[in-house]
């Protein structure tokens, strides 16, 4: 039968070893969400083309809503509700 102490020193070395790991991971894991931070970064500073913007959604100057566009509202309402 193995002592207290043997025991008690596998675990103190097993625990440490899980924590070396979770710990090697984690930094790995930061290091790697900044590189990908300041790639995004990058890619996002280049200019996009103009054709995959979208055109702005003209608005009626005229005052009134639309019946078509009321019923469109009233039909999510609803569903929302329901």
């Amino acid at each position: 039968m193995m002592s207290v102490n043997v025991l008690l020193m596998s675990g103190v070395t097993l625990m440490g070893l899980g924590m070396g790991i979770v710990f090697g991971f984690l930094l790995m894991l930061v290091f790697v969400m900044k590189a990908m931070s300041k790639l995004a970064s990058v890619l996002e500073s280049e200019d996009l083309p103009a054709a995959n913007m979208a055109s702005p959604i003209t608005i009626p100057q005229s005052g009134h809503t639309s019946p078509q566009i009321i019923s469109v509202i009233s039909s999510a309402i609803r569903q929302y509700r329901a």
